[in-house]
């Protein structure tokens, strides 16, 4: 009898720490793109400003 106690008390022990639930909150944050978007705006700049540089002047 002791044992079958001793049984029953370890099935619901273990049936009430089997129903455990557990909720995880996901948050996206938002990324910054604009520093690419930059330094390519810049890239265009430095090489349309140095095909200019490098063009030979109109002499008048």
């Amino acid at each position: 009898m002791k044992a079958f106690l001793a049984c029953l008390l370890l099935a619901s022990a273990m049936a009430t720490v089997s129903c455990i639930k557990m909720e995880h909150e996901v948050t996206i944050k938002p990324v910054h793109v604009t520093v690419e978007v930059r330094v390519k705006i810049d890239r265009e700049l430095d090489n349309f400003f140095g095909d200019l540089d490098a063009a030979p002047e109109n002499k008048k």
